[in-house]
């Protein structure tokens, strides 16, 4: 009887876990993703901030203004591929609660001559209108798609002048521009997107204005003419290998601002190969251990973050003290740490990155906050 009654209330436990939602840690509270939702003729999802993402058209409309919002959840993106290969739709309205609009979105849409983008979208992603009747339609030189500079068409000159008023740079926007030597950027743009100076071996110096918030991944990604960047106070996160193999990138200026930087964000940059062995610091975030692990080490005061890989495969690795200044631990932070027996996170840390204990074969002692 004893054994029934505890298999029945782990049942009721673990049924009363399931049924929860949403999900609250501590402070925190996190909404389901819902996939496969339909309504009318769009399939979506809802993010984490509550807010819906149209993943896919499934209509046959020809003139089309996508609603702003879906199941009493506002639209605020437009998903990658969601209206990709629809040939027969020859113009879209995108409303103004949206602020993103993904990857291939509405690429190889072959009839499409008309969009209307509001103000509010400051991303676009790679490929979104390639394909389109109106981007085939439109002359050389820099494509915007509403406020956001879309795309370089045609051969890219030395020097780009952005226009005032532009809020974003999108998404592979001036890929493999490799003669452009400067660009002026205005007080106006809030988001770099991702890869937007991929393999721009010229450019030589950028300005990044105070208005800039975001910096997406490989946006200078092989930039091996680039030897030295400010990053304004505007910025708290850099993204992943965002200045890879800026082989001559000499100086770097991270503001206190900054609380997150990406994985491999200064990899075979000359800033890093002159750093000392020990810790690397970029700013107030602890990017790197270089060279032989300790087995002791002591993070100083007033860090704010942790990024992915620092500590990765630091094997002889066993104590480690995080301030209470620390707000982030990044992805795969301590992966492969096998001699790490025990560890406290410190009150401050809100986010711990994925795999960030990874193959931590020897830790049997976690202290988390709420």
């Amino acid at each position: 009887m004893k054994r029934l009654l505890s298999l029945a209330i782990a049942v009721c436990i673990i049924i009363g876990i399931a049924t929860v939602a949403p999900i609250s840690v501590g402070a925190v509270e996190t909404q389901k993703v819902t996939t496969g939702a339909t309504s009318g003729d769009y399939k979506y999802k809802l993010l984490y901030d509550g807010t819906a993402e149209i993943t896919d058209y499934t209509g046959i409309g020809k003139d089309i203004t996508i609603p702003s919002q879906i199941a009493g959840y506002a639209v605020t993106t437009i998903g990658s591929s969601a209206f990709e290969d629809c040939t027969s739709l020859t113009s879209i309205t995108i409303p103004n609660s949206v602020t993103r609009i993904g990857y291939k979105a509405f690429y190889y849409c072959t009839s499409l001559t008309s969009i209307t983008i509001p103000d509010s979208v400051t991303t676009i992603g790679n490929s979104a209108f390639d394909d389109t009747a109106w981007y085939h339609s439109q002359p050389d030189g820099l494509v915007y798609a509403g406020k956001v500079a879309y795309k370089y068409k045609g051969e890219c000159p030395s020097e780009v002048i952005i226009s005032d008023g532009t809020k974003g740079i999108g998404e592979y926007a001036f890929s493999y521009c490799t003669r452009l030597t400067s660009i002026t950027i205005p007080d106006s743009v809030t988001t770099i997107g991702a890869a937007a100076f991929y393999y721009c071996t010229s450019l030589t110096s950028i300005t990044i204005p105070d208005s800039v918030t975001t910096i997406g991944y490989y946006s200078f990604y092989n930039c091996t003419s680039l030897t030295n960047i400010t990053i304004p106070d505007s910025v708290t996160t850099i993204g992943e290998s965002v200045f890879y193999y800026c082989t001559r990138l000499t100086n770097i200026t991270i503001p206190d601002s900054v609380t997150s930087i990406g994985g491999d964000a200064f990899y075979g940059t000359e800033w890093y190969n002159n750093q000392p062995d020990g810790l690397v610091y970029a700013g107030k975030v602890v990017y790197k251990y270089k060279g032989g692990c300790p087995s002791e080490v002591i993070i100083k005061d007033g860090t704010k973050g942790i990024a992915p890989n620092a500590f990765y495969n630091c094997t002889s690795l066993k104590n480690i003290t995080i301030p209470d200044s620390v707000t982030t631990i990044g992805d795969k932070t301590f992966r492969g740490c096998t001699s790490l027996t025990n560890i406290t996170i410190p009150d401050g840390v809100a986010s711990i990155g994925e795999y960030a204990f990874y193959n931590c074969t020897s830790l049997t002692s976690i202290i988390i906050p709420d």
